[in-house]
C-alpha cells in the first residue's frame, strides 16, 4: 500500500510540473518575445484560462503526502520552511502579477508587474529544482525522523550539507532551463505570424542551453547519490523511465526543428515525466 501512495503522490507532483511548468516558461520569456504591450497579451491569454488550474496539482500533492505519509510531510514542511514560505509568497506574486497588470492603463505599472511575473516564475521553476536536487542528494534525518539544513554551509555534498550547494543549484538551473523550453513549446502552439517565429528561436536556444544543464545533473548523480546507480541497467522500470526521456529529448529535438509545435510540446512534457 506505501509503494502504491508513492506511485501516486510522484505521479500527481510530476503532472503538476508538467502542467504549471509550461506556465513558468511562458513567465521566463514573457519579456523577451512580448515586445509590445499586445505580444505580451498574448501570452498572458494563452496561459488565462488554465494557469490557476493548474496550481490545483500542488495542493492535491501536498494533501496526498500528509494523508499517506504524514511523517514524511512533517520532515519536510520544516526542514523546507523557509522553502516553502518563499514558494507560496512567489505564487501570489505570479498570480497578483497577471490579475493587477492590467488595472491601470499606465506604462509604468505594467511594466512593474510584468518585471514581477518574469522574475517570480524564473525563481519558483529555480526553486523547485533546487528542492528536487536535495531530495537526490538526500537531507540529514535525525534519530526522530525530522531534519534541519542551513541554508549552506561548505557548498558541496557530504555529511553536514547545506540547502544550496553545487548539485542543487546546478538542478535549479537545469529546472529553468527545462521548463523555459517547455513553455516556449507551450506559447508556439498558441501564436501565429511574427511572435511565432520569435518564440519557435527562443525555443531552440532555449533547448540548446538545457541539454547540457540536463546532461551535467543526470551524469552528477552517481556522485552525490551512489546509492541510485544501483540496479540502474537491470531493473526494468527505471530502464524504461531512462529511455523514455531519452527518446522524448530526441523527439523534442526533431520536431522542434521540423517546426512541428504540438509534437514538440508533447515531447517536452513526457521528458519531464520521465
Amino acid at each position: 500500500m506505501e509503494t502504491f501512495w508513492f506511485i501516486v503522490i510522484v505521479l500527481v507532483l510530476a503532472v503538476y510540473v508538467v502542467l504549471d511548468g509550461f506556465d513558468f516558461g511562458v513567465g521566463m520569456i514573457y519579456l523577451m518575445v512580448g515586445r509590445t504591450d499586445a505580444e505580451r497579451g498574448v501570452a498572458l491569454q494563452a496561459i488565462g484560462p488554465v494557469w490557476n488550474g493548474n496550481e490545483v496539482w500542488l495542493i492535491a500533492g501536498g494533501g496526498l503526502l500528509f494523508f499517506a505519509f504524514p511523517k514524511a510531510y512533517a520532515a519536510g514542511f520544516s526542514g523546507f520552511y523557509l522553502a516553502l514560505i518563499g514558494v507560496l509568497w512567489l505564487l501570489m506574486f505570479r498570480g497578483l502579477a497577471i490579475e493587477l497588470r492590467s488595472h491601470l492603463d499606465n506604462p509604468l505599472w505594467r511594466a512593474l508587474w510584468d518585471t514581477a511575473f518574469c522574475v517570480a516564475s524564473f525563481l519558483l521553476a529555480v526553486v523547485f529544482g533546487v528542492a528536487l536536487g536535495n531530495l537526490i542528494r538526500g537531507v540529514p534525518l535525525s534519530s526522530d525522523g525530522f531534519f534541519f539544513a542551513p541554508l549552506w554551509t561548505t557548498f558541496s555534498p557530504g555529511p553536514d550539507p547545506g540547502i544550496l550547494d553545487w548539485y542543487p543549484v546546478l538542478m535549479g538551473a537545469t529546472a529553468a532551463a527545462i521548463l523555459m523550453v517547455h513553455g516556449a513549446n507551450f506559447l508556439a502552439m498558441k501564436t501565429s505570424g511574427e511572435l511565432q517565429g520569435l518564440v519557435r528561436r527562443v525555443a531552440v536556444t532555449g533547448l540548446w542551453v538545457a541539454l547540457p544543464f540536463t546532461v551535467v545533473a543526470m551524469a552528477a548523480i552517481p556522485v552525490v547519490q551512489p546509492a541510485l546507480q544501483k540496479g540502474l541497467g537491470t531493473d526494468p522500470v527505471r530502464v524504461m523511465f531512462s529511455l523514455g526521456g531519452g527518446i522524448s529529448l530526441l523527439s523534442m529535438m526533431w520536431c522542434r526543428w521540423r517546426q512541428r509545435d504540438i509534437g514538440a510540446f508533447l515531447s517536452s512534457a513526457v521528458f519531464i515525466l520521465a
